[in-house]
């Protein structure tokens, strides 16, 4: 099983975590679009991984990117 690794600001891997944000836009999707397991690397205060969650799905809208979590474990 492959996982992707995400840096993502504080206060919205914290909201990830919570379940609050349930989309994460990227500009870029990933290489392996048969990722399901997403690492969160809180970058800037902790700067370590924090948490993970699986993910629904990729879904490209206009050019945009987005991946939809859907449930979340603390690593």
């Amino acid at each position: 099983m492959r996982k992707l690794l995400l840096s993502i600001k504080p206060q919205y891997a914290r909201q990830i975590l919570a379940g609050t944000k349930k989309v994460e836009y990227r500009k870029q999707l990933p290489k392996d679009a048969d990722v399901k397991h997403v690492l969160v690397y809180q970058s800037n205060d902790i700067m370590k991984v924090v948490g993970e969650f699986i993910i629904d799905g990729i879904i490209e809208e206009n050019k945009t990117k987005k991946m939809s979590p859907r449930k979340r474990g603390d690593t």
